[in-house]
C-alpha cells in the first residue's frame, strides 16, 4: 500500500490518494458531487492533473476530510462511553475479526482500507451518531468480498 492517513481515531491505507479520498467521502456520507457542491468547487479543483496527465488529490481536500472524520469519530467515542453504548461497535468488531481471520488464512491479501482506533476514541460525552460506523462496516465488507 502506498498511501496512508494516520489520525487519532482512524487509519486509512490505500494504494492511491484518490482511493483514500473515496473512502473518506463514503464514511462521511458524501460523494464527489456533494463535496464539490458543498465546497463551491469543481472536480478539477480537487482532482489535480499535472502536465504529464498524472492525477492527484489536492492536499487541502484530504486534510479537510480527514480532520472532519477524526472529529466526528472522536465525538462518537465520547457519546458511546457516556451512555455506556460500546455495543454500538459490535458490527465493526465482527467484520474486523472476520478480516483478520481471512488474512491469516490467506483468503484476503492486503490491509483493510480503513481502521477505527476504538481505544483512542471511546472516552467521555455526547449524542450518538452511528452513521460513520455503518459506512465503515460497509467499506470493510466490500474489502473482504
Amino acid at each position: 500500500m502506498a498511501y496512508r492517513i494516520q489520525m487519532k481515531s482512524f487509519t486509512v491505507t490505500t494504494e492511491t490518494d484518490k482511493e483514500a479520498l473515496t473512502i473518506l467521502l463514503r464514511v462521511l456520507g458524501l460523494n464527489m458531487s456533494s463535496f464539490t457542491s458543498y465546497m463551491g468547487m469543481s472536480d478539477e479543483d480537487i482532482i489535480l492533473t499535472n502536465n504529464d496527465g498524472v492525477q492527484t488529490v489536492a492536499i487541502w481536500a484530504i486534510n479537510y476530510l480527514k480532520d472532519l472524520l477524526n472529529i466526528e469519530l472522536i465525538h462518537l467515542g465520547y457519546q458511546a462511553k457516556d451512555i455506556k453504548a460500546q455495543g454500538l461497535f459490535v458490527n465493526y468488531d465482527d467484520i474486523v475479526s472476520s478480516i483478520n481471520q481471512s488474512v491469516t488464512e490467506g483468503a484476503v491479501v492486503g490491509s483493510p482500507p480503513i481502521t477505527i482506533n476504538k481505544e483512542s476514541i471511546i472516552t467521555e460525552t455526547g449524542a450518538i451518531n452511528a452513521q460513520y460506523l455503518v459506512r465503515t462496516v460497509d467499506i470493510l465488507n466490500e474489502f473482504i468480498q
